[in-house]
């Protein structure tokens, strides 16, 4: 889930029915319009300045974006690495980080463009969630498999060397049994 900086809206992704619902939090209703994205939605975050809901899709292997004030899919979602899980943008809105759990990777979006940078940055196994630092310097990644966190240089795009060592599987929640099949079957 993730709230709009203006503490209005609440976005929730809706995995098995491949949209995303909206709530309003002063009334505490849910908008009767779901918002149709790509398949399995698994993260979202909204941008700092409110404006665009960027959704990955666990089953398509992409982002769909949200206008947040129209509450309309932009046409085009965004490809990004295999089994993409969570999502963070950086305090400018410059960029949104994705973590993608088959490919142990993390893919950068310019928020602007809405393109991916070609080149993904490896992390540790089956990276599921992501957290960038208040002053935008550091990525941190939740490395689901490995028991570890890893950070990543904001503006260089580089993995430090060393990971954090952490207690078992890490990560927003853990990961749903029936995803962890799915991911041991497409990694044989």
């Amino acid at each position: 889930m993730a709230v709009t900086p203006d503490g209005k809206t609440v976005f929730v992704t809706d995995d098995i029915s491949n949209t995303v619902s909206t709530i309003d939090v002063k009334t505490r209703t849910k908008n009767p319009t779901d918002i149709t994205v790509g398949a399995h939605p698994n993260g979202v975050a909204v941008t700092p300045d409110g404006k665009t809901a960027f959704v990955t899709n666990f089953g398509g292997n992409s982002v769909s974006t949200i206008d947040v004030k129209t509450r309309t899919k932009d046409p085009t979602d965004i490809p990004v690495g295999s089994v993409p899980g969570g999502v963070a943008v950086t305090p400018d809105g410059k960029t949104a980080f994705v973590t993608n759990q088959a490919s142990g990777t993390v893919s950068t979006i310019d928020v602007k463009t809405r393109t991916k940078d070609p080149t993904d940055i490896t992390v540790g196994s089956l990276p599921v969630g992501v957290a960038v630092t208040p002053d935008g310097k550091t990525a941190f990644v939740a490395n689901n498999l490995s028991d570890s966190v890893s950070t990543i240089d904001v503006k260089t795009r580089t993995k430090d060397p060393t990971d954090i060592a952490v207690r078992l599987e890490p990560g927003p929640g853990g990961l749903h049994p029936r995803r962890q099949d799915r991911l041991r079957h497409q990694r044989r």
